[in-house]
Formats: C-alpha cells, structure tokens, sequence
C-alpha cells in the first residue's frame, strides 16, 4: 500500500490520511507510485500549492481520469467496511468520521482527452490552482 498522505502527513488527521491512502492504493501500479490516473483537486490542492492557511479542510475531491481506474476505486468503496463512513446512493460521495473531524470525499471522473495539467507534491499529484474549479474550494 501507498503511505503518500500518511508519510506527507496532508491532513492533521492520521485517520483521513490513512484512508486516502487505502483509496489510492486501491489504483495505484504495481511499483506502488502515485497513479498517474489519479490527482488531488479542490481546496487541498489549492491550499498545497498556495500555503494559504487558516482554511479547514472537510472536503477531498479526487479526480480520476479513465473508466477502469474510475470503477476499480467505486468497487473498492464498496468493500471496504469502514466504521463511520455513510456512502451516499451514487456512490462517488461519502461522508466519514475521521476522530474528531468529519470529511466529505467525492470521487469525480475526468475524461482521459481533456486531463488538466498537474504538479507534483511530494509524489501526490494536484491539479494546477489555476484550473481548479472555484466552487471546489
């Protein structure tokens, strides 16, 4: 498995870190390096990139770009028997309890012809501040 978060320590929270490293890992090849069909949008990449502070982060949003790498993530989310997460019905957005912090993570799709650039964060991928979508932060 991953440990990109845990080892980053993106969140001040062990629990959500944990947790988006499992979902990664979940794609991830087999070297076990960030998917390249993956990346961090939304507040937490605005906020990595700019070091802006005193925003608290409830939302993750990844982006996931490709079919098989999209379905592979919503199978795992349906195995995973987490304590505390309440999936919502269209599978790509849930609710979890991480401690004392709740967070919400949406899972997005990207068409693979229309990728967004990227820059890297410690071996995380974020999507560039300047494509992010304003009503993401």
């Amino acid at each position: 498995m991953i440990a990109f978060f845990r080892e980053t320590m993106i969140f001040n929270n062990f629990m959500a870190n944990q947790l988006c490293d499992e979902l990664i890992s979940s794609i991830a090849p087999e070297d076990n390096a960030f998917p390249n069909t993956a990346k961090l949008s939304g507040a937490v990449a605005h906020i990595l990139q700019t070091g802006e502070e005193g925003m608290e982060i409830h939302n993750i949003l990844f982006k996931i770009r490709g079919d098989e790498a999209y379905f592979r993530l919503l199978q795992y989310l349906d195995q995973i028997p987490t304590v505390g997460m309440e999936k919502y019905a269209n599978r790509t957005y849930f609710r979890y309890k991480a401690g004392a912090m709740e967070i919400c993570i949406m899972i997005a799709f990207e068409d693979p012809e229309n990728e967004d650039p990227v820059v890297d964060y410690n071996g995380i991928r974020l999507e560039d501040k300047n494509f992010i979508n304003p009503e993401w932060l």
